[in-house]
């Protein structure tokens, strides 16, 4: 799992290559985007376009931000998603964290 951070001044951008999301990666996910989030408040945005499994502790990742940011006036989206996680989220009732230009 290779995590590349892609933050500029005015969104936090995770990259997250590998086949899953697990909670070892997503606990270094959340330490990163909340060193991000005391610095400057913005939107969050994931690509997890090689992501095609995620576990229970990453959906309450995803979750923990989308509500952290929702009262701040910000926004969480995932940029990219694999056809297998974009399936998963649609079932999960989470596709509204679904960005598709």
């Amino acid at each position: 799992m290779v995590i590349t951070d892609l933050t500029t001044d005015a969104l936090i951008r995770i990259r997250v290559e590998g086949i899953s999301l697990r909670k070892e990666t997503t606990q270094e996910i959340k330490e990163v985007v909340k060193a991000h989030l005391a610095k400057k408040a913005r939107d969050i945005s994931f690509d997890l376009q090689s992501v095609q499994f995620i576990d229970s502790m990453s959906i309450g990742m995803l979750l923990y931000f989308a509500h952290l940011q929702k009262r701040s006036g910000h926004r969480v989206r995932i940029e990219a998603a694999s056809a297998e996680l974009k399936s998963l989220l649609r079932t999960i009732a989470l596709d509204f964290l679904l960005h598709d230009p």
